[in-house]
């Protein structure tokens, strides 16, 4: 939160990704406890990075990225038009 000295690293959030979140899914994946990435979309990429920040040395990359605007979310892009367009004529 902004302005008042906490951070997602320190609240329960945080706490819950660190202490059962990438434990849990190191025993059920069997990945390489040295090779832990973070990642997140919108606010989950700031969240990524907060942690990254608290806690650099468990993790060996982070990455954030946002939705494309312009649509709703699940939202397909609309179809491209097949019709060959026609540029106005110049004089």
């Amino acid at each position: 939160m902004t302005g008042t000295g906490t951070t997602v690293a320190a609240g329960a959030w945080g706490r819950y990704v660190l202490d059962e979140v990438i434990p849990q899914t190191q025993r059920r994946f069997h990945t390489d406890p040295r090779r832990v990435a973070l990642g997140g979309v919108s606010m989950g990429g700031f969240g990524a990075y907060d942690l990254m920040l608290h806690s650099a040395a468990r993790f060996c990359a982070v990455a954030a990225t946002r939705r494309r605007s312009g649509r709703p979310a699940g939202k397909p892009p609309p179809a491209r038009s097949t019709t060959p367009r026609t540029l106005p004529a110049t004089t």
